[in-house]
């Protein structure tokens, strides 16, 4: 069998199309964004002190970011188990914020009436909506592999610490510990005894006493002879 003949040349525009393809996409990705940013500034910005609405406006900036960021995680970051469930999860969580904060603005803004649950999450959730970009993020860096393996490094070396703290506190209550004082401190009175009465550097010879004149001051003594 002849194997087809495949021009190298065709790969290349394959790979041109592709690029062309996800070029597209990414295109069409962002300008749904831009019509989302709308509705967000307009729904969450309205219920804010004109004052401060330009803070309101960086919270719904974090909010659209949010939608490039995580899927951006799920091909470049989040690779294993129960991280990338996580941010998989958050994805669809997020798009299903931007979903609802258009559907409920585009009612307030014709007048027309609000989807049945719209009005628990006008009055409950829409203006902190970004909040939970900031809850996703901080469970995402929580759940990452990484930091678990730091997490973990660190708890072994305080259990390491833990374990050699009660090795040294059994240690101290043996007998073998003891024995070293009691060496130590017969050291130390050696020392004691010899700073108190040493003179210039020699302790003084003990008086020798014979055990017979000790013999004979002991046997007087105890019959009442006071001359001894």
């Amino acid at each position: 069998m002849i194997n087809e003949f495949r021009n190298p040349l065709g790969a290349e525009e394959d790979n041109d199309r592709k690029k062309l393809v996800v070029w597209l996409g990414m295109g069409v990705y962002v300008m749904v964004l831009f019509l989302t940013v709308a509705h967000n500034l307009n729904l969450i910005g309205s219920a804010v002190n004109p004052d401060l609405r330009w803070i309101a406006y960086v919270g719904v900036a974090a909010l659209e970011l949010n939608a490039i960021a995580l899927p951006l995680a799920l091909h470049y970051w989040a690779v294993s188990g129960i991280h990338r469930g996580a941010t998989m999860a958050f994805y669809v969580v997020d798009l299903l914020i931007l979903f609802a904060n258009s559907v409920v603005d585009s009612g307030l803004v014709t007048n027309g009436s609000l989807p049945p649950w719209g009005a628990w999450y006008l009055d409950n959730f829409a203006q902190a909506s970004p909040l939970m970009a900031l809850f996703m993020w901080a469970m995402l860096f929580m759940l990452d592999p990484a930091s678990q393996s730091k997490e973990k490094v660190k708890r072994m070396i305080a259990h390491a610490q833990l374990s050699a703290l009660e090795s040294a506190q059994s240690y101290l209550a043996s007998d073998n510990f003891k024995s070293q004082v009691e060496q130590y401190g017969d050291t130390i009175a050696q020392a004691v005894v010899k700073e108190a009465f040493a003179t210039k550097g020699q302790l003084p010879k003990p008086r020798k006493t014979d055990d017979k004149v000790l013999e004979t001051t002991v046997v007087a003594r105890r019959n009442g002879d006071k001359n001894f």
